[in-house]
């Protein structure tokens, strides 16, 4: 099975925000090194929630779909496109972090389905995605845990 990224201008932007988030981490958590005492350690909060989606077409047809990812009431990103039989794609949203309550959808010919998940509790929600027989389903799980 192949595997295809989608590149566009948000996602561009995201990986900006996230290379820029990861080098500030860094440097923050240099210094924190630097202040704590012999054998304590500072956990560095995140600034930043991430979900990654990763959506699989299990049909043997092309198939369309819509992911909306939402920051409160406000739409945050969203993507559409369409998988060939037995392709791939990624997709990842960055966002600030905030006590907002965030939720996902994917959207296709068949169904939608959606989750809602808490960014303080999880700052980087993995989603691992299927279309099997036109509709979509999924697994999560927190691998910022």
């Amino acid at each position: 099975m192949s595997k295809r990224t989608l590149s566009t201008d948000a996602e561009h932007s995201t990986t900006r925000r996230r290379l820029l988030t990861v080098a500030s981490a860094g440097v923050v958590a240099g210094l924190a090194g630097c202040s704590s005492g012999p054998g304590e350690s500072t956990p560095i909060p995140s600034e930043e929630a991430t979900v990654t989606i990763t959506l699989e077409n299990r049909d043997s047809v092309p198939r369309s779909y819509e992911i909306v990812v939402d920051q409160g009431s406000s739409v945050s990103d969203q993507f559409s496109g369409t998988v060939p039989a037995g392709e791939s794609v990624e997709m990842v949203a960055s966002f600030k972090l905030t006590d907002e309550q965030y939720d996902f959808s994917i959207n296709t010919d068949g169904g939608q389905r959606g989750q809602t998940w808490d960014p303080t509790e999880c700052a980087d929600l993995a989603v691992d995605a299927a279309i099997q027989d036109g509709n979509p389903q999924f697994e999560t799980r927190c691998r910022s845990e």
